[in-house]
């Protein structure tokens, strides 16, 4: 696994402040990931073209920063419970 970077705004990463979603990628592939949320913010990017809600968020798994569409998030775990 790469190495987690730090938010920009916070300079931290808290791996105890994640949450596990089940998400529908681009492509119609449904998995879960380990996610530790940033932001939730109303707009576009090049993967989710047209204005929604989405979530910028540190994926575990890969190491880096991606932003999730809230529409294709299809449940939620904390994994601590």
């Amino acid at each position: 696994m790469g190495q987690i970077p730090s938010h920009p705004d916070t300079g931290v990463t808290k791996p105890e402040e994640a949450v596990s979603i089940l998400y529908v990628n681009y492509r119609g592939e449904k998995g879960w990931r380990r996610v530790r949320p940033l932001k939730i913010w109303f707009g576009s990017t090049e993967w989710h073209p047209g204005n929604q809600w989405l979530m910028d968020a540190i994926d575990l798994e890969k190491g880096a920063e991606r932003s999730f569409a809230l529409k294709d998030i299809q449940a939620w775990e904390d994994p601590e419970a």
